[in-house]
């Protein structure tokens, strides 16, 4: 397994983000302009995992004076439990110190027991828990 960091192309990151993702579409609605403007701000960095030639993995690292986040991260259902999502977290670490970030921030919601899991093996720690609330309505006859 290696990883990159750059824009893949647009079939390919959509590929990506449409496998490892389950209920996140918003970025599967952008044009092929969208997606390349995006990716060519310099502050934000993709990172691509490749099993071979096959891309099974990223982490889309962002960059704002010393902080950095890592606004996305997914593996492909077939490649995870492999440590490519720590390689991708380990390698966004060392992206966002080259940059002179001294803080990289991770989300993940409660449930995703082992996002947290691997987060905390990797040193980070919990900094702020939100929570979200819902009410269901009825419609309108």
């Amino acid at each position: 397994m290696r990883i990159r960091e750059g824009f893949p192309g647009p079939e390919v990151y959509r590929e990506l983000y449409r496998e490892s993702e389950e209920g996140w579409a918003l970025r599967l609605k952008w044009t092929d302009e969208e997606l390349g403007e995006h990716f060519a701000d310099p502050a934000i960095h993709l990172l691509v995992a490749y099993q071979g030639e096959e891309p099974v993995g990223m982490a889309e690292v962002e960059l704002e004076d010393r902080e950095a986040s890592v606004a996305y991260i997914g593996v492909v259902p077939r490649a995870r439990g492999k440590g490519i999502g720590r390689a991708l977290l380990a390698e966004a670490a060392r992206l966002a110190q080259r940059k002179g970030a001294r803080l990289l921030r991770v989300r993940a919601h409660d449930h995703e027991k082992g996002a947290l899991e691997l987060y905390r093996s990797l040193g980070f720690s919990l900094e702020e828990a939100v929570a979200t609330y819902a009410k269901e309505l009825r419609a309108r006859r």
